[in-house]
């Protein structure tokens, strides 16, 4: 990237900032050479990149300017209040969204002149951008490979880089004596910095603000880095708790002129709510631990050759805390599921931090959206016509609008566009940002990385998700404290992701139709991999906020009666744990199940919501070791299903029953049958057809086991071992 070999140019010059004169680079013929010298020419691909990127820069300024004194001119004139002089307080609140009110009627000109200079802002910052994150001019800069030598690093006798910046200085900060002797020298005479002085956690604590301050668009970078989300999903800023507006829906309203008053004026109000969520961090190390830390971010400065692009120790503590949080902000984004825990004493997953985009939907199906249930699940053969069958179930009035977007995992995206190639049999190239569904040119086809795995498939307008913040620069504000040998570091934040409308339903208890909401999806199983923990001795559980449950580590025998806040036809799943005092449940009651279970590490159970509001059991299954499951196969099976798992538990039959096939099995991966059923009408293995090639026929009585192992090459299971 270019703007790293920006950095590295400062470096070695000594430079704080590269030297322009008339607005352009203006380097010494000494500098020029110096920088010749690690590759011929590379000094004037340098400055002829750096001259594009300040002429880039300064045409984004006037735009900017330009912009600022149009909106000025706007303000001056009123031209932005609502017609017919509302009241003071509705011309302050606008949309809910901090722009105009929808009835603000502006000078059209002047109107058309900042809607130019907008777009013409939008696309110089693109053109920016591309030219400071595109590869450097020369991406073959080396050093001399016939003679290597390091390349030392340019310092003053008190600052790093000679900078002269607080964070570089050399006084007072060993880390940063240490980095110099180590870059001039290749060893150094300072020790490991001793991080029980109070005086050396205070003088990082004053370095992350003067860094902050100084580098502010390095470290904006990465606090609002949201790279693997859709571009289109915008940031809406200064929400403290929640956002709240309302959008309202009209039905029909002409008809054919009769005799009466007979009106059918039908509109209703959609109160719409946007929540942020606080973020908590809090880290813990000792002196040893940070020591560590400094010792790796001194591995950057002994290489031979190498450039090392952090500023500073302080720079090398906040972005690799920064970097892991906007991770994690991304994932909430999709796939979180709020769990509000403040009393818990165990620290808390970070994917029950807030809600993402797929809780917020799963919680609005069949409220306020009705999914296309009718449709199953994609398969890589039907991929093509699935996703075309999706907008064709889209209203007509509706499925014709500008800037739909039907957004899937990256995979089943890829998996489209091989079917329609195979389909096709001839498919030209295809720009990924621009693409669209077959026959729908309106609906473009997009993808969100945190829906791997997923088959979930959904449609809305590409303005209708949004993520909330709080204040935007408290994601990079840090601060260290001291105890001891403690040492303790923590921030705060808040962050949300919020779906604008889905929908409405007319009447309470009315399934929603196709006609009135703006999100269309698939119905599929969703966050199912996600779970929100129980307290530890809980006999009645609760299912208000996931139907997922991770059972608590029990200190006594508790035995679960009842699962409240479940609702009739959803799916529930409770995970066991490692408890010594494992959770049971006995077939009764509020529970219809094949027989008592103990929900040990390991052990699922899925439950069905019947309408009496009683829960049947739909499977159960467990691990064993480290990668077995164990799955219950029904009574009578004569198959079983590799995707289910590898370890297989027969079920009573009721009559004569011969497994003989094992589905979807693997190349070279083991497959262990087990009885289960008793003894009369046990199920059998026979040697024939796919187990030709076991010793002899085996019976499955309670207990007995066979184990194969799968060959694709000629399509039949070979015998491992029995009991």
């Amino acid at each position: 990237m270019f703007k790293k070999v920006k950095m590295m140019v400062l470096a070695f010059l000594g430079l704080s900032a590269l030297p322009v004169k008339d607005g352009k680079i203006d380097l010494s013929e000494e500098q020029t050479t110096a920088l010749n010298d690690l590759k011929d020419g590379f000094a004037e691909a340098f400055i002829q990149k750096a001259n594009e990127e300040l002429d880039a820069q300064a045409e984004l300024n006037d735009a900017r300017t330009q912009l600022q004194n149009l909106l000025a001119e706007a303000d001056d004139a009123d031209l932005f209040a609502e017609d017919g002089g509302g009241d003071e307080d509705e011309d302050e609140q606008g949309d809910g969204n901090g722009g105009a009110s929808a009835s603000s009627n502006p000078k059209p000109d002047l109107m058309k002149l900042i809607n130019t200079a907008t777009a013409k802002i939008n696309d110089m910052e693109a053109k920016l951008n591309i030219l400071q994150n595109e590869d450097e001019p020369d991406p073959a800069l080396k050093l001399n490979q016939q003679n290597p030598k390091p390349v030392k690093l340019q310092h003053s006798k008190t600052h790093l880089f000679a900078s002269g910046q607080s964070f570089d200085a050399l006084d007072g900060r060993p880390w940063n004596q240490r980095a110099y002797e180590m870059s001039t020298h290749g060893k150094s005479n300072v020790g490991a910095t001793d991080w029980s002085n109070a005086v050396n956690i205070q003088r990082v604590n004053e370095d992350f603000g003067a860094y902050w301050a100084i580098n502010r668009n390095e470290i904006l970078d990465i606090m609002r880095d949201m790279r693997g989300l859709p571009a289109n999903w915008s940031t809406i800023s200064n929400v403290d708790d929640e956002i709240r507006y309302a959008a309202i829906l009209s039905e029909e309203i002409t008809q054919a002129r009769k005799r009466g008053w007979l009106p059918k004026n039908l509109q209703k109000v959609i109160p719409l709510v946007g929540k942020v969520f606080p973020v908590q961090i809090d880290i813990e190390f000792d002196g040893f631990e940070l020591q560590q830390m400094e010792t790796s971010w001194m591995n950057t400065w002994n290489r031979e050759g190498s450039q090392p692009f952090k500023a500073s120790f302080v720079a090398f503590l906040m972005r690799k805390l920064l970097e892991k949080a906007r991770e994690e902000d991304k994932i909430c984004a999709v796939r979180g599921v709020h769990f509000p825990n403040p009393d818990t004493k165990k620290p808390g997953p970070f994917i029950n931090r807030s809600n993402g985009v797929l809780k917020i939907l799963l919680d609005q199906m069949y409220k306020t959206y009705k999914p296309f249930k009718q449709l199953g699940k994609p398969t890589t053969t039907n991929i093509v016509d699935y996703v075309k069958a999706m907008c064709e179930g889209i209203p007509e009035e509706k499925r014709n609008m500008p800037g739909l977007y039907l957004y899937m995992s990256p995979t089943w995206r890829r998996r489209y566009y091989e079917r329609r190639k195979l389909e096709d049999g001839l498919m030209p190239t295809y720009d990924p940002n621009l693409s669209t569904v077959e026959s729908f040119p309106n609906i473009r086809l997009a993808e969100i990385d945190y829906l791997d795995g997923y088959d979930f498939f959904f449609i809305t307008t590409s303005d209708n998700i949004k993520l909330l913040e709080n204040v935007s620069t408290e994601k990079a504000l840090m601060k260290m404290e001291a105890l001891k040998r403690q040492y303790f570091v923590m921030g705060d934040y808040k962050f949300g992701a919020h779906v604008e409308v889905t929908g409405t339903q007319w009447e309470k208890g009315v399934i929603p139709d196709f006609n009135h909401q703006i999100v269309w999806s698939n119905e599929v199983p969703i966050l199912h991999d996600v779970s929100v923990p129980v307290e530890n001795n809980a006999t009645e559980l609760s299912a208000k906020y996931h139907f997922v449950l991770l059972l608590g580590e029990n200190t006594e025998a508790t035995s679960i009666t009842n699962i409240k806040d479940a609702k009739p036809g959803q799916t529930i799943i409770l995970k066991g744990n490692g408890s010594t005092h494992a959770s049971t449940i006995a077939n009764g009651g509020n529970f219809d199940l094949t027989g008592n279970i103990t929900l040990s590490e390991g052990v699922t159970l899925t439950l069905f919501v019947k309408p009496d509001g009683k829960f049947v059991e739909i499977s159960r299954s467990e691990v064993t070791g480290s990668a077995q499951v164990v799955v219950n196969l029904d009574p009578n099976a004569t198959t079983a299903d590799a995707n289910d798992g590898t370890y297989f538990i027969t079920g009573t039959n009721t009559g004569a029953t011969n497994i003989t096939d094992i589905l979807n099995a693997v190349d070279g991966e083991q497959y262990t049958i087990e009885g289960g059923g008793g003894t009369p009408n046990a199920t059998t293995v026979n040697k024939t057809g796919k187990f030709a090639r076991i010793a002899s026929n085996k019976t499955l009585t309670d207990g007995a086991t066979i184990t194969v192992m799968y060959l694709a090459a000629t399509d039949e299971f070979i015998e491992i071992a029995r009991s």
